[in-house]
């Protein structure tokens, strides 16, 4: 059988700048789709208090852990590894989005408000470098570069090996007072990445091993 084409104005004409329903029908809107989630459910569509709505969500908004594109969390494979990006986590037995960290964007204006502080006292405070003195404003840009790089793995979550491969791609790029076991070093910082990925993990010799 044909596939029906609605009635618009006197006249039957297909469907222009329209979605498709769940159940593979086109609409002018997802409120003319089925009033029920299978039916309703596409790629244009989601069911939500009882109504069919457009979906804000684009196609293949997100990335599963194993690489695949989903436009959902929970379309992705309902297991840790499968699951697991930058986009989703795996709790409580199901695929969800993953908080983003927000902090980032604070992180981004203070290291454009610090360099301009550093650009414009460069004849008044000593930048140094390598003076066994670690100065208070070095003290502060080695915590925004640091925090940095956390932010950007805070990602891998407790998982070593994504650790170690994000730390490989960013903390290389620490140097001077503020790489790791430098002077400005802190070892709070330490602590907190062997709380989280296991107290057998030496960032100083990582560190060596891999940037020098």
């Amino acid at each position: 059988m044909a596939e029906r084409t609605p009635w618009i104005s006197g006249n039957c004409e297909g469907v222009i700048g329209g979605v498709t329903c769940g159940d593979g029908q086109s609409a002018r809107l997802c409120n003319e789709c089925p009033a029920n989630e299978p039916d309703c459910t596409s790629d244009d569509c989601e069911f939500l208090d009882g109504k069919c709505e457009p979906r804000n969500t684009p196609t293949n908004a997100v990335t599963c852990g194993d690489g695949q594109s989903a436009r959902l969390c929970n379309e992705c494979p309902a297991n840790e590894p499968d699951c697991t990006s930058d986009d989703c986590e795996f709790l409580d037995g199901k695929c969800e989005p993953r908080e983003k960290l927000k902090f980032d964007i604070f992180l981004d204006s203070f290291g454009e408000a610090f360099a301009r502080f550093e650009a414009n006292t460069t004849d008044i405070l000593d930048w140094s470098e390598n003076l066994s003195i670690c100065w208070p404003w070095i003290e502060a840009k080695c915590a925004y570069d640091v925090t940095k790089v956390l932010v950007g793995c805070a990602h891998c979550s407790s998982d070593k090996n994504c650790w170690e491969t994000c730390l490989i791609n960013s903390i290389c790029s620490i140097s001077g007072d503020c790489m790791p076991g430098g002077v400005c070093w802190s070892n709070t910082i330490d602590d907190i990445i062997q709380k989280i990925i296991g107290n057998n993990f030496d960032l100083v010799a990582f560190y060596d091993a891999m940037c020098k």
